[in-house]
């Protein structure tokens, strides 16, 4: 069983404690998010093939990285380092730090683990074309031999949330976003750039989610949850199929999510896993589990 940890916050920059726990345990409990409903998730490390963390800040998850090697668990990072303003991802570190950071823990694990998350792409009056562009190519040229994989995808707008969040943006700080759906020509040069700068340093760009063929520029649809990258990376064998409780567009292996929505607290503006509207004081962080 792959564990993702997770899509529904950030266990690594917010949870290191109750993750510490969870392991010596062998167990968690997760609530369905639909159905409200608990059950324990098994987390022995028989029984668990690789744990897949999400987060934008491992930095406070890297002596966790000790005890999950003495116990004999494999893991990867998909890294998300977007390089934003501040209104659009307010508490999330420097991207000076993220790359430190990133550059530290490929150092400690090794870069076939690591993954960097270009995610999403949000083109606002402080993120035009170019800035992303330009922005991409600075951070692939930083993390040039410490990843080998990079993921993008494209703000989705279909959520709820999302929409409200980017919107809440517009009304109050009086910053515009744009629908790259809408405008295809303009995401077919981004994504021509993209890969061009992954190809340079070295890294496959694959997308995630995307409902296009981007095959003509060699960017693959990719698998966040990967079966065929963890079999390679961690020299381990693992069963892999498609999960259909994902999105349409997703092509991810199966996996078990662990952790609980609205349990992140980087405050970013394009995220689907927390309620309510983007606030700076989302830092402190209530005494709730994940």
């Amino acid at each position: 069983m792959i564990i993702s940890a997770s899509r529904r916050t950030d266990i690594p920059a917010f949870h290191t404690e109750w993750f510490t726990k969870a392991i010596e345990r062998g167990s968690v409990s997760i609530k369905n998010p639909y159905s409200g409903i608990h059950f324990e998730v098994d987390l022995k490390p028989e029984k668990v093939d690789a744990f897949v963390f999400w987060t934008k800040n491992p930095a406070p998850f890297i002596d966790c990285l000790k005890k999950l090697n003495s116990l004999g668990y494999g893991y990867c990072f998909l890294f998300t380092v977007n390089g934003y303003p501040k209104i659009l991802e307010p508490n999330v570190p420097s991207v000076e730090e993220s790359l430190d950071t990133f550059k530290r823990v490929s150092e400690i694990i090794g870069s076939p683990k690591m993954v960097w998350r270009f995610d999403p792409v949000v083109i606002t009056d402080m993120t035009p074309e170019n800035y992303i562009i330009d922005n991409f190519e600075r951070i692939a040229s930083e993390l040039k031999g410490y990843t080998q994989r990079v993921i993008f995808s494209i703000v989705d707008l279909t959520y709820k949330k999302v929409a409200a969040s980017m919107s809440y943006m517009r009304q109050t700080r009086g910053i515009n976003y744009f629908d790259l759906n809408d405008n295809m020509t303009a995401t077919g040069r981004i994504v021509a750039s993209l890969a061009n700068s992954a190809k340079i340093n070295n890294m496959e760009l694959q997308s995630c989610a995307i409902p296009y063929d981007y095959s003509a520029f060699g960017v693959k649809q990719g698998k966040c949850i990967d079966a065929e990258f963890l079999k390679k990376a961690l020299a381990i064998e693992v069963k892999s199929s498609r999960d259909r409780n994902q999105r349409k567009h997703c092509f991810c292996d199966k996996s078990r999510d662990i952790g609980s929505y609205n349990t992140c607290y980087h405050g970013c503006v394009y995220c689907y896993a927390v309620n309510g509207r983007v606030n700076s004081k989302c830092r402190q962080i209530p005494s709730r589990q994940p």
